[in-house]
């Protein structure tokens, strides 16, 4: 289940915007698609990287998000 907490953790940020939306009609799905997309992957592109040459986030953020996802596939 330690797995799933992250996408649980959007998909119930989600459905909470949705259910406190006052104009739902004016949610494009395609915007959001969006944003879920390029949050994958820069979350890909940050634990893909090599831990010795920090570019954009500094080292111990780095290694706190990958450590996160090593412990999760145990």
């Amino acid at each position: 289940m330690g797995r799933f907490t992250g996408i649980l953790g959007l998909l119930t940020m989600l459905a909470l915007a949705y259910a406190f939306s006052t104009n739902r009609r004016a949610i494009r799905l395609k915007t959001v698609w969006w944003g879920l997309g390029l949050q994958f992957v820069f979350a890909v592109f940050v634990c893909l990287r090599s831990y010795s040459s920090p570019r954009f986030l500094p080292s111990f953020i780095t290694t706190a998000l990958c450590n996160s996802l090593l412990r999760s596939r145990r």
